[in-house]
């Protein structure tokens, strides 16, 4: 894991930067401290990638021995040192200088037991290892048809303590919604707390591609609260603010049979919520996207898109059309020429020859019947799977 995704747990909430901020992306294989090596000078059980926790003990009866026992340690390749207050409340300039120009992390720290963020770190490492594993096992019952029995199982396995009924919430970052780091960092806060509190424990916070994965279990499937003000309140109560995150909220259904189907719901309401301006998308506000989402994750599907749109770029780039925009706001506007050629600043007629262009190119694909209910079942979600935003043709003139 890497350093900064460890300093942002609570325990190490008073550590103070002092040198080698350029540092901070390291990884982070070990926590270990350092007291009596000095005297024993055994340097050796540190390893590559270790994080030392120190309060130079050592070393308070004679500074000088702080930069010795640095360089050991540089020679040893550690990720980062801490020294806790208890002897030196400052430390030498020198010292510090030499972990800068070694780009070492140096912090120091006042409050927390050295123990404590050795327990934290571990438990850290074991979330990581199981997040892994869930989230593994959440993509194979999402892509396989597979016996109910294992949706069950793995429902246990997420959470023992789930009651019958569960909403799955699906939330990326509004700012950063590619980068897991971001989420991976929310996610590690949350399971904290969360262990630390152990008042919602029929509650899951999983991480999933680059977002979180909310898993919030009721006891009947009733809500007496909005889902909006359900995933508002909770994440409230965890210092954060459900308005920074894209969020799709599935119906709620039974838990231990519907796991795979609540998780999917959320993710397609979150794709429609991330091509909006919407705090949220609910599954049952999808609309025509409830139909033309489980029929673009078919192979033929993707199959005859890919043609198509490969078909109408290699077009557009040979002769600086602009057949696939045409399509794209044709669609968009439920097929209606003038509304068409009013968003692209064109002339209907020029509308009618790009149509009649893009069908005669079509035909080998979508033959010469329908022409409209295929482009608008590819095109619709076409945004949505290529990660584009709806509106790629607002304020888009001619010369």
């Amino acid at each position: 894991m890497q350093l900064k995704d460890l300093l942002a747990l609570p325990t190490f909430h008073d550590f103070q930067l002092l040198a080698g901020a350029d540092g901070l992306q390291q990884e982070i294989g070990n926590v270990d401290i350092l007291e009596y090596e000095w005297f024993t000078q055994n340097f050796n059980v540190f390893s590559e990638n270790d994080f030392v926790l120190t309060s130079l003990f050592f070393a308070r009866d004679d500074a000088s021995l702080i930069r010795k026992s640095i360089e050991k340690l540089l020679s040893r390749h550690i990720s980062a040192l801490a020294v806790k207050t208890i002897f030196f409340s400052e430390l030498p300039p020198e010292v510090i200088a030499l972990c800068d120009a070694h780009h070492l992390p140096l912090f120091r720290f006042s409050q927390a037991y050295m123990e404590d963020l050795i327990i934290s770190f571990n438990e850290l490492q074991k979330s990581d290892q199981r997040t892994l594993l869930l989230e593994k096992n959440l993509h194979y019952i999402l892509h396989t048809n597979i016996d109910p029995a294992i949706i069950e199982s793995t429902a246990h396995e997420i959470n023992p303590a789930f009651l019958p009924h569960a909403i799955a919430f699906y939330l990326t970052d509004r700012l950063d919604p590619h980068s897991p780091r971001r989420i991976v960092s929310v996610l590690n806060r949350l399971l904290y707390k969360q262990y630390r509190e152990q008042h919602l424990r029929t509650v899951s916070f999983l991480k999933f591609d680059n977002g979180l994965l909310v898993l919030y279990s009721l006891q009947e499937k009733e809500l007496k609260q909005t889902p909006w003000e359900l995933i508002r309140d909770l994440l409230h109560g965890y210092d954060l603010r459900a308005e920074d995150y894209a969020i799709g909220i599935s119906s709620c259904q039974p838990i231990y049979r519907s796991l795979h189907q609540i998780l999917q719901e959320s993710l397609d309401a979150h794709k429609i919520c991330q091509q909006s301006d919407k705090p949220y998308v609910s599954y049952a506000q999808l609309g025509i996207y409830r139909q033309l989402l489980p029929l673009s994750r078919s192979q033929a599907f993707q199959h005859q898109l890919q043609e198509v749109t490969h078909t109408l770029r290699t077009y557009d780039s040979k002769f600086s059309s602009r057949l696939l925009e045409t399509l794209l706001a044709y669609t968009k506007n439920g097929g209606e020429i003038s509304a068409t050629a009013h968003q692209l600043y064109q002339h209907p007629n020029t509308i009618r020859y790009r149509l009649s262009k893009a069908k005669e190119l079509l035909a080998p694909y979508l033959g010469t019947e329908h022409f409209y209910e295929q482009i608008f079942n590819l095109l619709t979600v076409y945004p949505l799977i290529k990660n584009e935003p709806e509106a790629v043709f607002k304020n888009r003139k001619d010369v």
